[in-house]
């Protein structure tokens, strides 16, 4: 059930997604996640995120991938 493909569409398909990086914990407590939910979120490492599925309340958990930007040369 834990597909990238899922998490794909529910993306670009549903109306409230909650993507939570690494944040502090008085934070989460307004995401309304449980505290094992909110402990996991708190210890997470670098680039990654839970995702959360507004409407039903499903859950991802990502690895962003590491992007260089590159300054055009004018």
């Amino acid at each position: 059930d834990h597909l990238p493909s899922k998490l794909f569409e529910a993306v670009y398909k549903l109306p409230n997604i909650k993507i939570l990086f690494r944040t502090d914990k008085g934070c989460l407590q307004l995401f309304g996640l449980n505290s094992e939910e909110q402990e996991a979120v708190f210890n997470q490492k670098r680039r990654r995120a839970l995702v959360i599925d507004g409407v039903n309340a499903r859950r991802f958990s990502i690895h962003t991938m590491e992007y260089h930007h590159k300054q055009s040369e004018d």
